[in-house]
């Protein structure tokens, strides 16, 4: 049986390279000439103050599968009083095409208090949070789920044709149907975590 270094050396000679990750392109969403103010990626929200953040959580999960996200946390890196969480959600837009919203914390000064709300106790946060916003999209994703290299991942060659096709052959049809409705989908995520903040708990932005 060949190792991993000896099939990826035959891969190189014979231009094979087997199953390779997708594509992602973090898109430069489509700006209409007539538009007063460009828009802003990534989107970020500084805050500071009490946050219920089990509450929080359930929001921002509830906000995604009714939208038909798949939900993951990539990082959580807990060293009181700092904190750093990523989670990515991502939507199969085609066989061929996945949305993904993508959503950064760092926290700082953190500590737990217990609050009085409605007559009863309960646990937040305390301190000071950096929320940023983002989007990509995925391409030529599916060999994730069955295993296997797709047609477009079999060669260097056809992988660099399909990356040539992607950003700059139809990049602005990408743009108009996949990335600013995705990019608006994103703006709604971020003003719902306004309003839970401001509704949930007792705080203010800050510079």
């Amino acid at each position: 049986m060949a190792t991993a270094a000896e099939t990826k050396k035959e891969g190189e000679k014979g231009d094979e390279v087997g199953f390779e990750p997708p594509i992602v392109i973090v898109p430069k969403v489509h700006q209409p000439p007539s538009a007063s103010t460009p828009k802003q990626l990534p989107s970020i929200i500084k805050y500071r103050g009490l946050m219920d953040f089990d509450g929080f959580y359930k929001m921002m999960v509830k906000w995604f599968k009714m939208r038909k996200f798949d939900f993951n946390e990539l990082l959580y890196k807990d060293k009181p009083p700092e904190l750093e969480l990523e989670w990515l959600a991502r939507r199969k837009a085609t066989s061929y095409i996945r949305q993904r919203i993508h959503v950064y914390f760092h926290f700082w000064d953190i500590k737990d208090v217990e609050v009085v709300k409605n007559g009863e106790k309960k646990k937040m946060l305390d301190g000071r949070v950096i929320i940023t916003f983002s989007i990509s999209l995925e391409f030529d994703y599916g060999s994730l789920y069955t295993g296997m290299p797709t047609k477009w991942s079999t060669s260097e060659f056809k992988r660099r044709l399909l990356t040539i096709f992607t950003k700059y052959i139809i990049k602005q049809d990408l743009d108009f149907l996949y990335a600013d409705p995705l990019y608006y989908e994103m703006l709604a995520l971020a003003s719902a975590t306004k309003d839970f903040l401001n509704m949930g708990a007792a705080g203010h932005a800050y510079g």
